[in-house]
């Protein structure tokens, strides 16, 4: 009975410690990101910007007059941020701008959520600073670099589509028996994020969401302070939902209602 338990014990070890080795895979799925995205706008602009540690992230943005307000786009994992811009081309009202996470995209360099919340503040203050004012959206993923900005700058707003309240609560769905707090190097905790800014925030989500527990949503939407809108994509899921005619409607609408809101402080 002894060597039962020895034997258990460590396989439990040995898995424990392979998801703990092997989290970065799992988490940041870059390879699918590596289609290359062509631009159905004259006005969208590629380009790289080189971060302080000489990192190129491959970016884009709209060339529209720098008197209108900026949106940055924080985008979803296993996805190429850039595509964003084909969806947004008819929005006028705003510019857009948008970085592929490092080794996203055609971005160099590694991921993890120290040099990904770094990059996303570098890109704000270089690029925000041309522009009145700057509202930030954030897919997934994206959600929890969007709320890291605004819990760190003074930003007009926030769209968080597809969010989550930690990458905890994720990752206990998926291994229940293991000690994720203590294993977890990316937590990406969006909820403790985001009740930290008092800026407008609009929540976009989807009507088959088929990753995102509903426990986790609740609890996102409990730490929000300013929540100005709320609406469910209809014959949508996570992965799909960007891709809907559903989508653009609803979220006009969102960066419409953080627009009329005052700006946060």
């Amino acid at each position: 009975m002894k060597l039962i338990v020895i034997f258990l014990g460590s396989l439990y070890l040995m898995f424990a410690a392979w998801v703990y080795f092997s989290q970065d895979e799992q988490i940041f799925e870059k390879e699918l990101s590596r289609k290359s995205v062509t631009f159905h706008d004259k006005n969208i602009k590629r380009f790289f910007h080189t971060t302080s540690d000489y990192t190129k992230l491959e970016c884009a943005i709209t060339e529209n007059k720098e008197e209108k307000p900026l949106v940055i786009y924080f985008g979803g994992n296993a996805n190429n941020a850039l595509n964003f811009m084909n969806i947004v081309r008819d929005i006028k009202e705003y510019s857009f701008l948008t970085c592929n996470y490092r080794g996203y995209g055609n971005s160099e360099g590694e991921p993890s959520q120290q040099n990904i919340f770094s990059d996303a503040l570098e890109i704000f203050d270089t690029y925000g600073k041309r522009f009145p004012k700057v509202y930030l959206v954030g897919r997934s993923l994206g959600s929890a670099v969007a709320s890291y900005v605004a819990s760190q700058r003074s930003t007009a707003g926030v769209v968080l589509i597809t969010p989550f309240d930690s990458l905890k609560t994720l990752a206990k769905k998926r291994y229940p028996y293991l000690p994720v707090s203590l294993i977890l190097k990316h937590p990406f905790e969006t909820a403790e994020y985001i009740s930290l800014t008092y800026a407008p925030v609009a929540v976009i989500t989807a009507q088959y969401e088929d990753l995102i527990p509903p426990k986790s949503l609740k609890n996102l939407l409990g730490n929000i302070h300013n929540l100005v809108y709320q609406k469910v994509v209809p014959v949508s899921n996570h992965s799909t939902i960007l891709n809907q005619s559903g989508f653009l409607p609803v979220f006009k609408e969102a960066l419409k209602a953080i627009s009329d809101e005052k700006d946060g402080i």
